[in-house]
């Protein structure tokens, strides 16, 4: 245990204080969740240090508790505009919904994102960057076999969860086409930002075309399957996609 050396101890010791700094809310211990169940028990948990605000705070330059409410409240809009842009579209979803959903007026919606258009904005930007995150864990996790990893999950159990949870690629791309100069260039630099996440990520090298060629079947394969009903349809539509995505 990197620990127990840094600190010239056991790592029976080192054991022992985690499990009481659990018990008094000290520290967070996270047991690992892999997708082969197997590895649950031998697989290392990772340790967090909780915090009651003060450390967060003081990196957000938050000073005092209406800022506080104010970035809690921020929070909550942009994740209630990514799960109602998700759903009902752009033009499908108003401002009373949309803020409705994040348990706040209308006027708190327009005092902290400006706008439906800049709301629009900051949930693609939250959704891509959602997306990124996705892909480095699998980086970190699987190393040199993450690609093929990360095709059956964004293809399989991925696809379980509510269209309100999907994918901004698939979900939201279509709106961002028709959205203002400002909201495109955001998701080009996400996106940009993806594809060169994979390019030089662990693994065999892929150029550019073949990145391109990778997300554009993921996501356009989860669009499809999504909107047919058929589930026969369905499980079609993903195994071909799964097939054609680890051929690339």
């Amino acid at each position: 245990m990197i620990l127990a050396e840094g600190l010239g101890v056991s790592g029976q010791t080192v054991g022992r204080y985690l499990y009481l700094l659990v018990d008094l809310m000290l520290v967070r211990r996270l047991q690992p969740w892999p997708e082969n169940v197997g590895k649950h028990l031998v697989k290392s948990p990772k340790v967090y240090v909780r915090d009651s605000g003060g450390i967060v705070h003081a990196l957000l330059s938050i000073g005092t508790i209406e800022g506080c409410r104010r970035a809690d409240a921020r929070d909550r809009l942009v994740a209630a505009a990514g799960r109602g842009f998700r759903t009902g579209g752009f033009g499908g979803i108003g401002v009373d919904a949309l803020a409705k959903e994040a348990g706040l007026t209308s006027g708190a919606f327009y005092a902290h994102l400006g706008s439906k258009a800049g709301a629009f904005r900051m949930a693609v930007d939250d959704g891509l960057g959602f997306l990124l995150n996705g892909i480095e864990d699998f980086q970190a996790r699987h190393g040199a076999d993450w690609r093929d990893k990360f095709v059956d999950f964004y293809l399989g159990d991925r696809m379980a969860v509510g269209l309100d949870e999907a994918c901004a690629l698939p979900t939201l791309t279509a709106d961002v086409a028709r959205a203002d100069d400002e909201t495109r260039h955001a998701y080009a630099e996400g996106l940009t930002e993806i594809v060169d996440k994979i390019a030089n990520g662990p693994g065999q090298r892929m150029s550019r075309d073949q990145v391109w060629a990778l997300v554009a079947v993921l996501s356009g394969a989860a669009g499809m399957a999504r909107a047919v009903t058929d589930p026969t349809l369905r499980e079609e539509v993903l195994v071909a996609a799964v097939k054609a995505a680890k051929a690339i």
